[in-house]
């Protein structure tokens, strides 16, 4: 329900790799598209932010990622691209059991749990308290202690539901896509206090949006 589509290959590409940091703007200028549920990312990869997938492991699944790596997001410590599967290695021994991919950045859930995030850090979307791009995947510390079980992202956001039905966003408030009641942004996770109580069953992030579906079946947008 995620993988949304990164800036063209042209001019934002040339951009990152002089150092210019892209960070996220009003308008369609950024060229970036939210989901559209067509195959373009979600659990298994994302088209213009790089791949990712899924192969048996002992305890879970394993990653493989591919595609555009200049903003890590492949996961496997440089910002190589890569032209064909290649194994998450940083991830040996970590049971996985869902993937979703953003524009420059990946969140996994594992078995047990807990979620890493790695790739593209400016807005704060891979929850880690700073900006810094991360080529690695890295745990969100702030989460630990939560049972999480869905994660999802959009271009310049990211969302996990945990067991208890609360729902945590972080990244860009742009739009007020993470549904705090206004547009800031958050470098952590932070439950989204209007949804307590209500027990998010299902969550989904557009490029600028976010949606749930509640246990009762209630569908909420933001």
């Amino acid at each position: 329900m995620s993988g949304q589509l990164s800036s063209s290959a042209g001019g934002a590409a040339a951009s990152v790799a002089a150092g210019c940091s892209l960070r996220e703007s009003r308008g369609s200028g950024t060229g970036e598209q939210g989901s559209s549920g067509s195959g373009s990312g979600g659990q298994f990869g994302g088209r213009g932010g790089g791949g990712g997938g899924f192969a048996h492991h002992d305890g879970g699944l394993a990653v493989f990622s591919w595609g555009r790596g200049e903003d890590g997001q492949l996961g496997i410590g440089d910002t190589s691209d890569q032209d064909e599967p290649t194994y998450v290695d940083a991830l040996r021994g970590v049971g996985v059991s869902q993937i979703a991919c953003g524009s420059g950045h990946t969140v996994v859930l594992t078995t047990d749990g807990e979620v890493y995030t790695w790739g593209r850090g400016d807005d704060g979307r891979l929850g880690h308290g700073d900006n810094g791009w991360k080529y690695v995947p890295r745990i969100a510390q702030s989460l630990v202690g939560q049972v999480i079980v869905q994660v999802t992202c959009g271009s310049y956001h990211t969302a996990a539901v945990a067991s208890n039905g609360d729902l945590y966003t972080w990244g860009g408030g742009m739009y007020g896509k993470l549904g705090h009641g206004n547009e800031s942004g958050h470098s952590t996770p932070r439950r989204v206090e209007g949804l307590v109580g209500l027990a998010v069953s299902q969550i989904a992030c557009g490029a600028r949006h976010t949606a749930v579906i509640t246990s009762t079946g209630a569908v909420y947008t933001w």
